[in-house]
């Protein structure tokens, strides 16, 4: 298919910023211990660092949002849903929208 590699990864700025991203995706708790307190890690969910089709992929996560979600009955932003994750799943906290590691997921 189409889905991007981890090779495809730019080396500028945008890489560096995907590939911390990926860390933080891969070591979740390690990574961000205040905000996933638990065991689990984003990739526990989204198989192959988000990259499998039928387990909650990542690839074009982007061109998704913002859009309505039922469960709330609101349109949502992208950072709105990966705080879903981190309050929901991974029973954490909201990362804070506007950090570093919030832009790099």
């Amino acid at each position: 298919g189409c889905t991007p590699t981890e090779a495809d990864i730019p080396a500028d700025s945008l890489g560096a910023s995907v590939r911390r991203g990926l860390a933080l995706l891969r070591h979740t708790p390690d990574s961000l211990p205040a905000y996933a307190p638990g065991r689990i890690a984003c990739t526990n969910c989204h198989l192959a660092d988000g990259r499998a089709p039928d387990a909650a992929p990542l690839v074009g996560s982007h061109a998704r949002f913002p859009k309505y979600m039922e469960r709330t009955g609101a349109v949502i932003a992208l950072a709105d849903r990966v705080n879903y994750c981190f309050t929901r799943s991974l029973a954490g906290t909201r990362l804070p929208t506007e950090s570093r590691e919030m832009g790099d997921i």
